[in-house]
């Protein structure tokens, strides 16, 4: 688990990505009030599979989770960014969304290195060589980072360009599309992942109730999409700013202290040509 960047960062990254920057919106994101699951109330929701033989058991998401709320609840993630467009405009949500997107950049580079270096730990130089295959195909790995990211993000795209509506008549083929997205996982991350996606989506079509809210996600899912493009265009520049302003969680130096020691993210910065 990787503590969040700093408003700081989102200010440098912001201004280089969107042209601008807003402390109201990180406040926004960062402190969404906290509503106990329990108190709210998660709906369970079964998805039947009578070709797998039963059905798989999700949960709604509550409506308010407590930091980033918007990328766990599309109902939450629907009403922040209609505020955001009312006072901030295109530029405000746009920048809304890379703060998100942000938030788990890092998350996504290091489990690509632990995904590497597992590759190759057989390897004499097992790290370094992890690093060259990372450094030399850093925009393909960010970009299939975020497109297999299980988020609201995702689920929405999903809901908007896929036109997967009814959850009970395509859920054969909402899973079958969920096993291509995460195509390569080790079969307990690829569960999770579709779980994740699964159960956002169907708060994604309980939230989808007028016009106005499917034109809100068809702006949101195109500008996430321009995000991501631009955050995989700059990777290399955003991953120096973020390397530069953050150290490594106490608990991944304890699990893999060989990998994410201070010395390793020298070493990453180094091949980033970050220094």
């Amino acid at each position: 688990m990787w503590t969040t960047p700093s408003h700081e960062t989102h200010v440098v990254i912001g201004s280089r990505i969107c042209g601008f920057y807003n402390r109201e919106i990180d406040e926004l994101i960062d402190k969404s009030l906290e509503t106990d699951a329990a108190e709210k109330g998660s709906s369970q929701l079964l998805i039947p599979t009578s070709s797998l033989g039963g059905s798989l058991v999700i949960y709604n998401a509550p409506s308010e989770r407590g930091h980033d709320a918007g990328r766990i609840s599309c109902s939450t993630l629907l009403s922040q960014a209609r505020l955001v467009l009312e006072r901030f405009d295109e530029r405000g949500l746009c920048y809304y969304i890379l703060h998100h997107y942000l938030d788990k950049l890092l998350n996504i580079l290091m489990g690509q290195v632990l995904h590497l270096y597992s590759k190759h730990k057989n390897d004499e130089d097992a790290f370094n060589r992890a690093l060259q295959e990372l450094v030399s195909n850093l925009s393909e790995v960010i970009r299939r980072g975020y497109e297999t990211e299980a988020s609201v993000f995702r689920a929405l795209e999903l809901v908007v360009d896929r036109g997967l509506i009814d959850l009970y008549r395509d859920s054969w083929e909402v899973l079958t599309t969920l096993e291509e997205l995460f195509w390569g996982y080790k079969k307990g991350t690829r569960s999770g992942k579709e779980a994740v996606v699964l159960a956002a989506w169907s708060d994604c079509l309980e939230s989808l109730k007028t016009e106005d809210d499917w034109r809100l996600a068809r702006q949101i899912v195109d500008e996430s999409k321009r995000v991501r493009e631009k955050l995989v265009e700059n990777a290399r520049q955003v991953l120096c700013v973020l390397l530069s302003r953050r150290g490594v969680d106490a608990y991944l130096r304890r699990k893999f202290h060989r990998l994410f020691s201070e010395k390793t993210i020298w070493a990453l910065q180094k091949a980033l040509n970050c220094l």
